[in-house]
């Protein structure tokens, strides 16, 4: 029971420091022989029966974007403080048109030390779906819903939880510009409620 207290009361730390809730992305993938490059920054506020009890400290991703296949891409990330994650996404439609559609798959891991100086390990997966709509060609306005799953290792056991939600961006740019993002996500297991807000700059080479 303790240490069930102490995941819930240090979730929102635990979900900026992996492979976080944010995908400031928009529908389409890069083009092949392309490489983005993108920084962004996420804050959680985590509550339990809306008496909001965390704010979290902002986090840091810093990735890398390439594709080699027309309508796939990957991506590679840094989060702080000592997270990796990849990620794999496949355009569905949309390639030109004021609408697009992908769907991807993102895992990560990382190490953290809690309140208690128990070191927790991380690991996550998540598949979002993306719908994007484009006014110009610099403008794109996006939704992505997606499912997380979130496993904590600690030396007294293994807890796995399970996250539904979405995201909505905002892109403005087109060789390099910024995202804003806000999203809500829902804990199945703890009944708890996840709310972001993200900020992203990226350049293409």
């Amino acid at each position: 029971m303790k240490t069930m207290i102490l995941l819930l009361a240090c979730f929102p730390i635990f979900m900026i420091n992996c492979a976080s809730l944010s995908t400031l992305q928009d529908a389409r993938t890069i083009s092949p022989d392309s490489v983005q490059i993108y920084v962004n920054f996420s804050k959680h506020m985590a509550s339990a029966d809306s008496n909001y009890f965390f704010n979290s400290p902002v986090g840091c991703e810093l990735g890398m974007r390439k594709s080699w296949v027309n309508r796939v891409e990957v991506t590679i990330a840094y989060a702080t403080p000592i997270g990796l994650a990849l990620a794999g996404r496949y355009l569905i439609f949309g390639q030109s048109g004021a609408l697009a559609s992908s769907i991807g798959i993102k895992s990560g891991i990382n190490a953290i030390e809690g309140p208690d100086k128990q070191t927790t390990v991380v690991f996550d997966t998540s598949v979002p779906l993306y719908i994007s709509y484009y006014p110009a060609s610099w403008l794109a306005i996006t939704g992505v819903p997606m499912y997380s799953l979130k496993t904590f290792t600690l030396d007294s056991g293994k807890w796995m939880h399970s996250l539904v939600g979405a995201n909505i961006n905002l892109k403005v740019g087109g060789r390099f510009g910024f995202f804003v993002e806000g999203g809500y996500f829902r804990d199945i297991k703890l009944k708890e409620s996840v709310r972001q807000l993200s900020g992203a700059l990226f350049f293409r080479l």
